[in-house]
């Protein structure tokens, strides 16, 4: 069994990751709601089309920047992230995109003093899932990933402003790279 079956299964022991009586998803006691990314495809391609590119790419960031929000609102309380290492919570960051479905995720830089950031993802799920019914574009799409990314980077080197460098929507590496501008 590999590293994030074994991560997965330990939530499910714990209770962590359930499916209640009523039919509920719950992970962390919050509950979870699986949207398959076809779905947050047409949702991005329909608000593009109804509100422009630009208030498109800010909404889903805020989007994904609210996610991780709430979601660290919820875990600090459960698993003492106030007093968790940087190296503790990027691992448990990758265990739980990894988990969720979006890709593997690698901090490759983190610095605090210059405010530098370099994330990669490896194989992501949200291009590979949009150039099943669209052709490659130059202008990357992540980004409510992005804003997920800009938040989980800002609670670990402070205030910065993290951009989509390369999509994999637009270049054959099946990466996606995330940096600080």
């Amino acid at each position: 069994m590999g590293e994030n079956s074994l991560f997965f299964t330990n939530l499910i022991e714990k209770g962590e990751f359930r499916i209640d009586d009523k039919g509920h998803a719950r992970l962390f006691g919050e509950y979870l709601f699986l949207i398959p990314p076809k779905v947050m495809v047409k949702l991005q391609n329909d608000l593009e089309e109804k509100i422009g590119h630009e208030e498109m790419s800010s909404l889903m960031k805020e989007l994904g920047r609210y996610q991780v929000e709430q979601a660290l609102d919820r875990y600090s309380i459960r698993m003492n992230f106030k007093d968790i290492s940087k190296s503790k919570f990027l691992k448990f960051a990758q265990n739980i995109v990894k988990i969720i479905g979006w890709g593997e995720i690698e901090f490759k830089t983190l610095k605090k003093e210059s405010k530098e950031a370099e994330i990669i993802i490896n194989y992501p799920t949200f291009p590979e899932v949009y150039l099943r019914n669209h052709e490659p574009t130059e202008t990357p799409i992540c980004h409510y990933l992005n804003g997920i990314l800009q938040e989980m980077v800002e609670k670990l080197i402070g205030e910065v402003e993290l951009y989509e460098e390369a999509c994999a929507v637009n270049h054959d590496s099946h990466v996606c790279v995330f940096k600080t501008k």
